[in-house]
């Protein structure tokens, strides 16, 4: 109890260097990215803040990660109101420079992100490359369809129940630990390639 804990979640400094390696490679140099807020100021449940990771990284290659937050004091079971979140959005598009690499991290702003996107006009990969984390259904029902992370939800699980497991027999009762898994990343359209892996060493971990 307390300190013992033991913690299996993505490994979002590893996807982070994905994304940046990914996008710099093919000579993107404008960064952005949208979430409700800035959900790092209460601490991370489940370790670093992906949004958080990905500005660390950029900034430490020399570059800027732009975020579109649109309700700061957002509490994590309230909504924000669509309508407002729909302006914020299309005020930020509209600003932002491009060609632009945007990362969506959380699947319930997929949707809103793309109609604001089609409804300026944005073209997708062309002028706006996109890419999330997790990869959920939906990302191959939107036009075009999502590049994303697929943070390996079913490894994270079983490895979750196997600690678990130990921990009810007895067999580990060691001090906390973290194990932290890399993701797979899954390219589509919204990136301009339908290669549905990036060719990195996935069994060794290395993404």
């Amino acid at each position: 109890p307390g300190g013992n804990v033991r913690t299996v979640a993505g490994d979002t400094r590893r996807i982070a260097e994905m994304i940046a390696d990914y996008f710099l490679d093919r000579g993107f140099r404008n960064f952005a990215a949208i979430d409700a807020r800035d959900w790092n100021r209460q601490g991370c449940i489940h370790g670093i803040d992906p949004v958080v990771s990905l500005r660390e990284e950029l900034e430490r290659r020399g570059f800027r990660l732009e975020v579109c937050h649109w309700k700061e004091d957002l509490r994590p079971e309230e909504l924000a109101d669509y309508g407002s979140v729909l302006a914020r959005l299309a005020e930020f598009f509209s600003e932002m420079p491009r060609p632009l690499a945007l990362f969506i991290p959380n699947g319930r702003h997929l949707t809103m992100a793309y109609r604001v996107i089609h409804q300026l006009g944005i073209r997708v990969p062309e002028e706006l490359a996109i890419t999330g984390f997790g990869n959920l259904p939906l990302c191959e029902k939107l036009r075009p369809q999502l590049t994303t992370a697929d943070q390996q939800a079913e490894t994270i699980g079983c490895t979750a129940a196997r600690l678990l497991l130990e921990r009810i027999t007895g067999g580990e009762t060691g001090p906390r630990r973290e194990i932290r898994l890399p993701a797979l990343p899954v390219l589509r359209g919204s990136t301009g390639r339908s290669t549905k892996y990036y060719p990195y060493n996935m069994k060794s971990g290395i993404i």
